[in-house]
């Protein structure tokens, strides 16, 4: 018997990788790849196209080349495969991805991108400036896909465009050293007085770009004194410095004396050590600082002072007479029975800049006016305001009183720049019985309902409601259930007439019956019974 033994060779789909692009110019570049075939013959092409969110497939851009492609054999290693691509559109961006087929399949290797685009690059300032060096600063800004190939500055002690013709090149080759990221920076030597001018550059295979020219003196800030400011009892110096480009320090010196010509041992400094960062421009930035310890009424003299790395500058003492603020504005609001029952002075006050203590001053002999010498202080602590430019408001609470006795008050308010004084009002508390009435409900539903009322007392006083499923016949303070349990809603003291409500959730089917009720010293007053649908 002959027996025929027939192998069978059973291939594989290859794979792909897309590998960064080379020789990227304005308008062309070169797309590169590997393919493994696999052991089977397999060639090799691209697909590029500029829409970042297509996927690549067989459909995507443009076939890199149109036909064909380049063969790799029938190996089992990967095999490096390239193609030019021209024709590309200055500015633009691709993405591109490499394809290997064979017999028994395509593979498709992740998407490149790359922009045909210089760098990015800006001009910082400079810094570790001192009379002989400094160093230059700046950021590239990458372009994907494009290596940058050369940074550097151009510096020159004229003014001008940044360029190839500008200044000389720093350093004279290769590129600046790194510092950061996409950060660059370079030493340079310099001398005291000059002015200097530079500018970053980055290159890449497409382009080159510049930096904004900047520019800097070797020399000590220039100061300039401005006008004080005061809010309240504050006092802020001001002032302006030039820092010619280097890092510089500002702060003041004052005194009330005047020193005829600042420097930097007269009166005061302030702050008693360090300073204020005024930055690295090159024009004026504003700086100051606040004290609160100079008398009112006071002439002071200040000068505001800066230094960086080269030297100390000073501004021109100016003089300032310190003003009295304004006192506080104190206002009485209102007086009303709270449960207790208690008197609840209410008031406002604004301490217009200045650390403010309030309380209220009550009596039951009028005073014609009010004072801060009449009957009694309540708290007798006082009440902290703050040092606000805006109305605080404050309450404080009378339990011992005579019903039926008035009862004179008035806000007061008290600062280093003074007292305020409210209005003088009075109560009786007890006197007259609050007024009340019962109003239809309303936003009524098969199991809620809002209970409305209005009540009117001179002397203040609380209201509130009952309710229940089952007609009381008359209001009283007895049926049902009260709302709310304790207390009540205040009503203040008014001639005029106060809302009253409450929302009601939870009820049983069928028709409400409900009243408002108001007390006061004078005694209680019910509304009539009203009920829901």
């Amino acid at each position: 018997m002959l027996l025929t033994l027939t192998t069978v060779l059973l291939g594989f789909a290859p794979s792909a990788t897309t590998t960064s692009p080379t020789s990227v110019a304005p308008t062309s570049a070169t797309l590169n790849g590997t393919g493994n075939p696999r052991q089977e013959a397999a060639t090799g092409h691209f697909r590029i196209y500029t829409s970042a969110s297509a996927a690549c497939s067989t459909s995507s851009g443009t076939r890199v080349p149109a036909t064909g492609g380049v063969a790799l054999g029938s190996g089992e290693t990967p095999v490096a495969f390239s193609q030019p691509v021209t024709g590309l559109t200055p500015g633009a961006s691709y993405w591109y991805c490499a394809f290997v087929t064979n017999a028994s399949g395509t593979a498709v290797g992740a998407a490149q991108t790359f922009t045909l685009s210089a760098p990015g690059v800006s001009t910082e300032p400079p810094f570790s400036v001192s009379g002989f060096m400094g160093r230059l600063a700046g950021n590239v800004h990458p372009v994907a896909g494009v290596p940058t190939t050369a940074s550097y500055f151009r510096f020159s002690t004229s003014a001008g465009a940044c360029g190839a013709a500008f200044g000389t090149r720093v350093p004279v080759s290769g590129n600046a050293p790194a510092s950061g990221i996409t950060g660059i920076q370079n030493p340079v030597t310099l001398a005291p007085g000059n002015t200097y001018w530079f500018c970053a550059v980055a290159e890449n295979s497409v382009g080159t770009s510049y930096g904004a020219v900047r520019s800097f003196t070797v020399a000590a800030p220039v100061v300039t004194t401005t006008a004080p400011t005061q809010v309240g009892i504050v006092v802020t110096f001001n002032g302006t410095a030039n820092a010619n480009g280097i890092a510089s320090t500002g702060w003041f010196r004052y005194s009330s004396l005047n020193p005829g010509a600042c420097n930097d041992t007269f009166g005061t400094r302030l702050p008693g050590s360090g300073g204020i960062a005024v930055g690295a421009e090159t024009s004026p930035a504003a700086f100051g600082t606040s004290i609160s310890s100079v008398a009112i009424g006071s002439t002071v003299w200040v000068c505001a002072i800066a230094s960086n790395s080269v030297g100390t500058a000073f501004g021109a003492p100016v003089s300032y007479v310190v003003q009295a603020p304004p006192p506080p504005v104190a206002v009485t609001s209102s007086a009303a029975l709270v449960d207790g029952p208690r008197i609840r002075f209410s008031a406002t006050a604004n301490a217009n800049g200045v650390a403010t203590t309030a309380w209220v001053r009550y009596s039951t002999s009028n005073p014609g006016a009010c004072n801060d010498t009449f009957g009694t202080r309540i708290p007798g602590f006082g009440v902290s305001i703050g040092s606000g430019n805006t109305p605080v408001g404050y309450s404080t609470d009378l339990s011992t009183f005579t019903p039926g006795v008035t009862i004179w008050f008035c806000a007061v308010a008290t600062s280093a720049a003074g007292t305020g004084l409210g209005q003088l009002y009075s109560i009786t508390p007890g006197a007259t019985a609050a007024g009340v009435m019962t109003l239809p409900a309303t936003d009524v539903t098969a199991s809620a309902a809002t209970l409305n009322g209005l009540a009117q007392a001179n002397n203040g006083g609380l209201a509130w409601f009952r309710y229940s499923s089952t007609d009381p016949g008359s209001c009283n303070d007895t049926f049902g259930t009260r709302v709310p349990a304790s207390g009540g809603i205040t009503i203040p003291v008014s001639q005029n007439a106060t809302a009253l409500s409450a929302a009601l959730a939870g009820l049983p089917p069928g028709p409400l019956y409900f009243c408002a009720i108001a007390s006061n010293e004078g005694g209680a007053s019910v509304g009539v019974v009203h009920h829901t649908p």
